[in-house]
């Protein structure tokens, strides 16, 4: 069965255990646990100008941390009686990326034995502080 999920499906294991986070959650804690693969993959730290485009992000199969291994994921039909569990064969989800690439003047300074480099950033209506060690 396919369908298109709300962000706030309720995710069970394959005992019927709920999982304490929804698919919204469950992908931002995927993405995060990602970051620095989908930073590779699209090539941001080479980029030296922006761009906007569409994008897709893909798990199959879709699986969350149950301590040192992965776990399958499942949604529940509440309209058998009784409830049946359907495994979540892959989760995909498309948007549109907007990256904007701004120069970053930055301030150094030494503390103790370690030297560090920080300046401010205004980009997209949002501020930021930027910093390298």
């Amino acid at each position: 069965m396919w369908f298109r999920a709300v962000p706030d499906l309720r995710l069970f294991l394959d005992d019927g255990t709920t999982l304490p986070s929804s698919l919204i959650e469950a992908v931002r804690l995927k993405v995060h646990g990602q970051w620095d693969e989908v930073i590779d993959q699209v090539g941001l730290r080479a980029l030296r100008e922006g761009f906007e485009d569409s994008f897709i992000l893909g798990w199959r199969p879709f699986t969350a941390s149950r301590g040192d291994q992965e776990a399958r994921i499942f949604a529940r039909d509440e309209d058998p009686d009784p409830p049946e569990l359907h495994l979540i064969e892959a989760v995909e989800i498309t948007g549109r990326a907007v990256i904007e690439v701004n120069k970053v003047d930055l301030s150094q300074m030494r503390l103790g034995e370690t030297r560090i480099a920080y300046g401010e950033f205004h980009g997209m209506g949002r501020e930021g502080i930027s910093g390298r060690v």
